[in-house]
């Protein structure tokens, strides 16, 4: 079995297949043809059949592209953590308000949730002690 790794890039209309380690090269007119093509040219190009050939494809987009991308990757992160943070932050917060002496359904008319998801938060905030 030959593997190779190839990468894929918009060429206009076609998508660019390239094959770097035999500095082959094909096109494709969907994304989803790229595999195909890069273990065909591989194959065409070593004389062997196509299914004795694996690939790895490596799209490589616009350096704008990849920067968007990967600040929505991160801004994405941020947002998970920070609703965490909350989660923990009402957790604390409904245990406060039992400490009181405040029955849960109280707790949750005061928050506008249900009951369960005090229980659910008390329980969290055991956990997170």
């Amino acid at each position: 079995m030959t593997h190779v790794d190839a990468t894929v890039t918009r060429d206009g209309r076609w998508w660019l297949v390239k094959v770097p380690e035999y500095d082959i090269v094909g096109q494709a007119a969907r994304l989803a043809e790229a595999e195909d093509v890069a273990r065909e040219i591989t194959a065409l190009w070593l004389e062997i059949p196509e299914e004795d050939v694996s690939v790895t494809l490596t799209l490589a987009l616009d350096k704008d592209i990849e920067e968007t991308l990967y600040k929505a990757s991160e801004e994405e992160q941020q947002a998970r953590d920070l609703a965490a943070h909350a989660a923990r932050m009402r957790g604390k917060a409904v245990r406060q308000l039992l400490d009181t002496g405040m029955a849960q359904v109280e707790a949750a008319q005061l928050l506008g949730i249900s009951r369960q998801r005090v229980t659910q938060l008390v329980k969290a905030s055991a956990t997170d002690s």
